[in-house]
C-alpha cells in the first residue's frame, strides 16, 4: 500500500479541478466559442437556447466560457466581455435587470424604475465593452404572469445587435421560445446537454472514457478501475450517467479518504461515498 503524505489537505479540491471532455461536451463549448466570435458581424442576433437536465455539465460549459473570456484590466477600467446574471426565481424585468446589474458590480442595482434601471444597463455594459451576456437559469421565465414582459424585454435587448445571448436552463425553458414567435425568430435550434446511454455501445464506451479521465486526473488516490465495464456500470446506475453526480460521488470518497489520512479508495468506500452523496441511493442500491 502508497504511503500517504503527512497532509492530504491540499486534495481537498481535486474534483472540483477537473475538467472532463466529451464529444457533446466538446461540440457545445466549439458552437458557444463560435458564437462569441461573430457577435456584433451578423445580420441578425446572436440568441442560443442550451439546455440539459440537472448535473449534466451546463455549469460547467458556462465556467469554461467565463474563465476564457474573463474580466482585464484596461488603464482606467475594467473589460468584461461577458456577463454572467442568473435569471431570478420569481421572475420579472426588474428582477433580471437586477441580477444584470449585480453581475456588473453596480452598487445600486437593486434602485430605480424600471426605464431608469434599463438605460444604466445599457450605459454599462457600453463601458465594459460586453459582447455576450449569459443568463441562467432561463427556466424561471416560463411563469406566465411575466412572461410576455420579459420576452418583449429580451426581443429589444436583442434587436440592437450590440450583445450575444447565450440562455441557459433546463429542457422546459424551450416552452419561454416557443410561446413567444418574436424569440422563437431570433433563436438558433435548441442546444441540448446530451446525457449517455448505457444500452447504447458508442455512449457507454465514452462514458468510460470519462471514468478514465476523472481516474487519471486523480492521482495519487488509488482507486479500482473505473473505466471497466463492471465498474462503469456501476457508476452509470449509481448516476444516471450524469457527469456532475459523478464528480459529487468520487468528491465525497475523496473528503473521506483524506479524513482517514490514506489513498487507497476501494470498492466499498465508493459504495458508502454513493450512500451519503446521491439523493435516493438508498431506495436503489448499487452493489
Amino acid at each position: 500500500m502508497t504511503r500517504a503524505p503527512k497532509d492530504l489537505s491540499q486534495y481537498l479540491d481535486i474534483v472540483s479541478r477537473i475538467r472532463v471532455d466529451h464529444n457533446g461536451y466538446v461540440s457545445i463549448l466549439d458552437e458557444l466559442t463560435q458564437a462569441y466570435d461573430v457577435i456584433g458581424h451578423t445580420a441578425t442576433p446572436v440568441f442560443i437556447l442550451l439546455t440539459g437536465e440537472s448535473r449534466t455539465g451546463k455549469s460547467s460549459v458556462v465556467r469554461e466560457v467565463l474563465d476564457t473570456y474573463h474580466p482585464r484590466h484596461a488603464a482606467d477600467r475594467t473589460i468584461q466581455s461577458v456577463v454572467y446574471a442568473m435569471a431570478p426565481a420569481k421572475a420579472s424585468v426588474k428582477g433580471l435587470l437586477e441580477s444584470l446589474l449585480k453581475g456588473l458590480g453596480d452598487p445600486l442595482w437593486s434602485k430605480g424604475t424600471q426605464s431608469s434601471m434599463t438605460e444604466r444597463l445599457h450605459t454599462l455594459l457600453g463601458e465594459v465593452e460586453c459582447k455576450l451576456i449569459i443568463l441562467d437559469e432561463f427556466q424561471h421565465l416560463c411563469d406566465r404572469s411575466n412572461a410576455d414582459g420579459l420576452a418583449d424585454w429580451l426581443k429589444v435587448l436583442l434587436e440592437s445587435r450590440k450583445y450575444g445571448l447565450i440562455a441557459v436552463g433546463l429542457p422546459n425553458s424551450a416552452s419561454v421560445i416557443q410561446q413567444h414567435p418574436q424569440l422563437q425568430g431570433r433563436c438558433d435550434e435548441i442546444l441540448r446537454m446530451p446525457t449517455f446511454d448505457w444500452t447504447d455501445k458508442a455512449s457507454a464506451g465514452e462514458f468510460r472514457a470519462v471514468l478514465k479521465q476523472f481516474q487519471n486526473e486523480l492521482r495519487p488516490f488509488l482507486l479500482p478501475d473505473l473505466a471497466s465495464r463492471e465498474m462503469g456500470l456501476r457508476f452509470f446506475l449509481a448516476t444516471a450517467g450524469r457527469i456532475g453526480l459523478v464528480a459529487k460521488l468520487l468528491d465525497r470518497a475523496v473528503r473521506t479518504a483524506i479524513r482517514g489520512n490514506r489513498l487507497e479508495i476501494r470498492v466499498e468506500d465508493l459504495a458508502k461515498a454513493y450512500q451519503r452523496a446521491i439523493w435516493g441511493a438508498s431506495t436503489f442500491p448499487v452493489s
